[in-house]
């Protein structure tokens, strides 16, 4: 299973509509879409987002850190990126493939972390 660094957790503003909590994590290498769902399980089993809140997960390949102000203006993530996971819709979409090239247009693909994950 492959290994991740938790960057940043991005807290929903108050009143922010819809709430959503973002979870910013790093990997040594590039993964495929199975190894990627797998991540998405052990992120959600070791962080516990509240099942009452939506989340996101921002995958990135060799990101050291991330900063506010990368997130609204870009820069280095942008080079960085691998695959991005929103819970409400069950949304995957890879940005990369193994490796590391950008997938243009992206891939997004249903994925249910409610169904996929053993342990949520």
């Amino acid at each position: 299973m492959p290994e991740y660094r938790l960057l940043k957790v991005s807290e929903p503003n108050p009143g922010e509509i819809p709430r959503r909590l973002n979870y910013f994590v790093s990997v040594a290498n590039f993964l495929d879409r199975s190894a990627v769902e797998r991540l998405i399980c052990k992120v959600i089993e070791k962080e516990k987002p509240s099942t009452a809140t939506n989340f996101g997960i921002a995958i990135y390949q060799g990101l050291e850190r991330i900063s506010d102000f990368e997130l609204v203006f870009g820069g280095e993530p942008y080079e960085h990126d691998l695959a991005h996971y929103v819970s409400s819709g069950g949304f995957l979409t890879m940005m990369r493939d193994l490796q590391g090239r950008r997938i243009r247009p992206v891939i997004t693909y249903e994925f249910d972390h409610s169904r996929a994950c053993p342990n949520r």
